[in-house]
């Protein structure tokens, strides 16, 4: 008997080894930093209390050393002194651009989570925060945007940074509600380059051209280079997204006539100008006389797209349209629903499969949607095993369609207990939510579910210490 004690102890100091070597990239701070490159601010002018709107971003690498990546155990906090603000984090990663969800808070956390990337790299991180400056009695220095790397021992060194300015006081001043327009970018090109570029009117630069911060829905430009026709062009702008359009210049040559190239995504569409077939897309209709034609595209699947294209003696109009898929009746039933003032919310986790309870009632694992609540006040509670519970309470209004996410950082990381752990490092699974060491979970042939997966992604990024 007392030999089987001591090898069991024996194994039992093996295993807590074992723990430690697991554990050690979360308690060893990985050699990640934070640098914030550019900080701008809008309006650069006058910034009034409780009236001017401001724009603040934020530019920064988050780069690592001895090819280790962003450390579980750190976070990345930002906060601000703007009223109502709301942010737009915006990751990219050799050129893939990620959107992360929006945030409406004094403060912002990003997390590992938030911040992975493959181990050795430097990922770009964008944040857009807006709000209103906030009201004073009287000139005061307030914070735009406050950045800062911090760790489970405080904030690490060289990270922080802050952009401040004066808020003036004036008497008897209310804001207007200024409405938030989504908007995008495009990206111009032409054959031959250096065409001006008028967009709207307004004289944009010459090509190749990016353009920030356009409105998102239909706009035209045009394009105007010595020796070539004008080319007038129609596109549609997507919200947080990078369009890109190019054209050939015609070389000019006194013709009556012009012509139109017609585009779509996806293509395959057929095309109907003046009520005569001319096709499927891409395609080039010629000798059309100068003036306003009606354009008609359609596509299985899509919804039909119809507007008017101006065409120029002697030039080449090009058309560009992004053609929206047509409406499930499962979508049709919930836009019905929407406009009969039934409320909508999506609710969302990072990572995914935790429990989503509301007022009370289970109902599944993140992502969920729900569309049988009632206006007025909810709570919901996201549980996850290992990280700390997040409850929210909320107002409905009829109709509303809100949305709720949260992200379960490292730093609310709970260690299970020496039981749960040896029952694991014996290659049992743990259990649903609480953790006993000495039970085995009844298989199923049907493969890991949701939270199997979340769980096996949880352990493996803490023995490898990737966020």
């Amino acid at each position: 008997m007392k030999v089987l004690k001591e090898i069991s102890w024996k194994s039992r100091g093996y295993a807590i080894v074992a723990l430690l070597v697991v554990l050690a990239p979360c308690v060893a701070p990985a050699g990640a930093m934070v640098n914030v490159w550019r900080i701008l601010a809008e309006p650069e002018g006058e910034i009034i209390g409780n009236q001017t709107f401001v724009v603040v971003t934020a530019y920064m690498d988050v780069y690592s050393e001895d090819k280790v990546t962003f450390s579980p155990d750190n976070t990345l906090r930002m906060w601000t002194d703007l009223a109502d603000p709301v942010w737009y984090p915006q990751l990219s990663y050799e050129g893939k651009i990620t959107d992360l969800p929006l945030r409406s808070t004094r403060t912002i956390v990003l997390s590992s989570w938030d911040l992975s990337y493959p181990a050795g790299g430097r990922e770009a991180l964008k944040v857009t925060v807006k709000g209103w400056a906030p009201g004073v009695g009287s000139d005061q220095q307030k914070t735009l945007i406050h950045i800062a790397e911090e760790s489970p021992r405080g904030i690490v060194n060289h990270t922080e940074k802050s952009r401040v300015a004066t808020v003036l006081f004036r008497s008897g001043v209310l804001r207007e509600e200024i409405p938030e327009v989504p908007t995008g970018s495009l990206h111009i090109n032409s054959a031959p380059p250096g065409a001006r570029i008028f967009l709207e009117g307004v004289d944009k630069g010459v090509t190749p051209a990016t353009l920030d911060r356009v409105p998102a829905g239909n706009c035209s430009f045009t394009l105007s280079l010595p020796g070539y026709h004008n080319a007038t062009l129609s596109v549609s702008v997507l919200a947080r997204q990078t369009v890109e359009v190019s054209t050939q210049l015609v070389e000019s040559t006194g013709s009556s006539t012009g012509s139109l190239v017609i585009e779509t995504t996806p293509a395959g569409a057929a095309v109907t100008l003046d009520g005569n077939e001319q096709g499927t897309t891409p395609c080039t209709i010629d000798a059309l006389t100068p003036g306003f034609h009606t354009l008609v595209v359609s596509h299985d699947g899509y919804q039909p797209f119809e507007g008017e294209v101006k065409i120029a003696a002697g030039g080449t109009s090009s058309k560009s349209v992004h053609l929206l898929p047509a409406a499930s009746p499962e979508m049709a039933s919930i836009s019905t629903s929407r406009e009969q003032g039934v409320t909508e919310v999506s609710i969302t986790s990072s990572p995914p499969a935790a429990d989503v309870v509301v007022d009370g009632e289970y109902k599944g694992l993140t992502p969920v949607r729900l569309y049988s609540l009632s206006p007025g006040t909810h709570t919901v509670e996201l549980t996850l095993p290992f990280c700390t519970n997040y409850r929210e309470t909320f107002t409905l209004s009829p109709g509303e369609h809100r949305e709720i996410t949260h992200a379960f950082s490292f730093g609310e990381f709970q260690v299970p207990g020496v039981d749960a752990i040896w029952g694991f490092l014996s290659g049992l699974k743990i259990g649903l939510p609480s953790l006993s060491g000495g039970e085995e979970e009844e298989k199923s042939d049907t493969g890991p579910t949701d939270r199997e997966k979340a769980y096996e992604e949880l352990l493996k990024q803490v023995g490898d210490g990737e966020g």
